[in-house]
């Protein structure tokens, strides 16, 4: 490995861990971190659990920062080189781009081990331990590992409603997850006339 290739490897990799950290915490910021301080404050989590929290959200938001942080930071790092005429010295002293791309090629495969690795064992473990904070605190900041709530809304010709259908895959024990409500119109407004529940 040559010392043009260290030079590279060394600026791509710091920039790239850099745009990482700056996507992670841009993104738990508006509303996971909000989630987190509101807990903490609603006395919901000690101040050790919302810690935990944040934690455990960060390897889901990891899957979509370090592919972004791989292309930004190649961007990045052949702008600066192209600007400050690095580029131009580096191909004029008889080294092809093939040879260039070597250094980008290792530090991206150093991020696709990171996203493997972040895939296979981060994630399971920070839903695992999600999942556990959740039933001991009864936080309800699942956050995005809970799949969503779906509803169904049915009209007759009249414009009054006929069904309403709630499926609710992340319902608590206890708690109907499949509700099916029929309506009957009675003069203006429509009451419920037969509920299915599962």
């Amino acid at each position: 490995m040559t010392l043009l290739d260290r030079y590279l490897i060394r600026r791509l990799a710091i920039i790239a861990l850099f745009a990482i950290l700056i996507f992670t915490i841009s993104w738990l910021a508006p509303e996971i971190m909000f989630k987190a301080v509101a807990g903490i404050s609603d006395h919901q989590l000690t101040f050790f659990q919302g810690v935990a929290y944040l934690i455990y959200q960060i390897p889901p938001v990891l899957t979509y920062c370090i592919p972004i942080s791989a292309l930004l930071g190649s961007v990045f790092l052949f702008r600066q080189m192209s600007l400050s005429s690095e580029l131009t010295a580096i191909l004029a002293s008889g080294i092809s781009f093939i040879r260039l791309i070597f250094p980008v090629a290792i530090v991206g495969c150093g991020l696709a081990l990171l996203f493997f690795l972040t895939q296979e064992v981060l994630i399971p473990w920070s839903t695992a331990s999600l999942r556990h904070l959740n039933q001991v605190t009864h936080f309800e900041g699942g956050g995005q590992t809970n799949p969503p709530q779906l509803t169904f809304v049915e009209k007759g010709n009249n414009g009054q409603l006929e069904k309403f259908l709630v499926i609710s895959p992340h319902a608590v024990e206890r708690q109907n997850q499949f509700i099916f409500l029929f309506f009957r119109p009675q003069g203006d407004i429509s009451r419920v006339a037969r509920m299915i529940t599962a």
